[in-house]
Parts: structure tokens; sequence; C-alpha cells
């Protein structure tokens, strides 16, 4: 004698892995659907980049791309004014970027890139990225942080120094859009 209702149940198991199935299918389209937008949203995010980047400015050294600023700034005022610009201040990454900067600059003029120790100090990094810096090459006796009072980075004399960042300074702009 069959057991009561037996059928009844695998008649709506099937019916809950049809189900099943068709929200797994669903869901794995939804992915594919975001990854879309989200590559999406990264190429509008470089053309509004290149956008707000005024090209005739920028010089290319290896794959990215420097602007002189022709404007005295505090450090701080520096970097918003690159970052305005749809760059950032510049981070040097080796030993040839900084001959290849220092090829364009004025040496007896100082410069102000996006490295600092402001949150510790002795410990220099990107301010954008927050990472520590790729390559530092300092002037003799530096870092010295005279005064407890020196946290932010200048290019001066074709070595890196630490300065106040109050004092008023060049500064040296970075975009690293592809295919500017």
């Amino acid at each position: 004698m069959p057991w009561i209702g037996l059928d009844n149940g695998l008649e709506g198991a099937d019916e809950l892995i049809d189900e099943r199935r068709q929200k797994v299918q669903e869901w794995n389209e939804t992915e594919t659907r975001i990854k879309t937008l989200q590559d999406q949203i990264i190429k509008i995010e470089n053309q509004l980049a290149k956008s707000k980047l005024d090209t005739e400015k920028y010089f290319q050294i290896g794959t990215r791309y420097f602007r002189i600023e022709s404007f005295h700034y505090n450090w701080f005022s520096a970097s918003a004014s690159c970052r305005e610009s749809g760059g950032q201040l510049a981070v040097i990454h080796n030993e040839e970027e900084l001959n290849a900067l220092n090829a364009k600059l004025d040496e007896k003029s100082r410069y102000w890139l996006d490295i600092n120790d402001l949150a510790y100090e002795g410990q220099f990094v990107s301010w954008s990225s927050g990472k520590r810096a790729p390559y530092l090459k300092w002037w003799y006796e530096e870092p010295n942080n005279a005064n407890d009072d020196e946290d932010c980075v200048i290019l001066w004399k074709k070595e890196m120094w630490d300065e106040d960042c109050s004092t008023p300074n060049y500064s040296i702009c970075q975009s690293d859009v592809e295919d500017l």
C-alpha cells in the first residue's frame, strides 16, 4: 500500500527545483549585467578624467603624464589644484622618472610632490593612494623634519627634501589616464 501523499510531495519538489534553477540563471545573468555596467563606468570615468585635463600642458614620461604648475601654492592648495584639473600631485616611481622630470625643471625652484608624513612621522606615503612612496631619493641629511614642522616633500636640486607644508612652491601634477 503506497504512502498517502508521496506522489504529491515529489511533484511539488520538481516545481521547486525548476524555480531554483530559474533563480540561479537569473542571478548569473544579473551578475553578468553588473560586470558589464562596471566596465562601462570605468570607461566613462576615464573619459571624464581625460576631458578635465588640459592635454597641451601635460607631457609624457613612460606611460604616465605630468604637468608643471607655474603658480606658487602651499602643499594643500597645490594638491587641490591638481585634483581640480583631473590629476594629482606627482609620485615618482623610479630613477628614470626622476631624471626625466629633473630635465624639465628649473633647478633653483622647488616643486611639491604627493608625498608626506603627515599621518606618521618618518613614514612617507602618497597622500592620494595612502600607500608607501614607491621611490625616494633624499638630498644629503634629508629628511630632517627641521623645527618639527616639515611633513611634505619637495623636489629641489634634483633630489627630495622634507618641507613645511605651508610654504608656497611650484608643483608637479600627474595623470595616469591612458591614451591622453
